[in-house]
C-alpha cells in the first residue's frame, strides 16, 4: 500500500501569504493600500513534490528591491519547506507597481 499526501495549491498560497505578512512595504495592488491581501498575486504550481511560486507585488516607494526580493524569497522558501516538506524550486517575483505610502493624519 502506498500512502500519498496531496496539499492543495490554495493551501500553499495561504502559507505564502502568511510568510509575507510581516514583510514591510509590499502590497497586492495600488487599490488596496496598506492591506496585506496578497492572495490574487500568488500563483503556485506543484509538480513532482516540488513547488514553483510566482508572486506579483506592488512595493512601497522606499523599498530597496534587491533586499526585499531576497527577503521574500527566503521567507517563502522556508515557510513552504518547513510546513509541507516539499522542495521549493523557484520563487519568482514580479514588481508591477509602486504604492505611495501616505502619512497617517492624527
Amino acid at each position: 500500500m502506498e500512502n500519498k499526501l496531496r496539499i492543495a495549491d490554495d493551501v500553499i498560497a495561504i502559507i505564502v501569504e502568511l510568510a509575507l505578512a510581516d514583510v514591510p512595504g509590499i502590497y497586492a495592488s495600488d487599490k488596496r493600500k496598506n492591506k496585506k491581501n496578497l492572495g490574487k498575486g500568488i500563483q503556485v504550481k506543484v509538480e513532482d513534490d516540488s513547488v514553483i511560486c510566482d508572486l506579483e507585488l506592488s512595493i512601497g516607494e522606499d523599498v530597496k528591491v534587491p533586499q526585499m526580493a531576497a527577503d521574500v524569497q527566503t521567507r517563502v522558501k522556508n515557510a513552504i519547506e518547513n510546513m509541507t516538506g516539499l522542495e521549493v524550486k523557484e520563487v519568482n517575483i514580479k514588481v508591477f507597481g509602486i504604492t505611495k505610502e501616505e502619512a497617517s493624519e492624527e
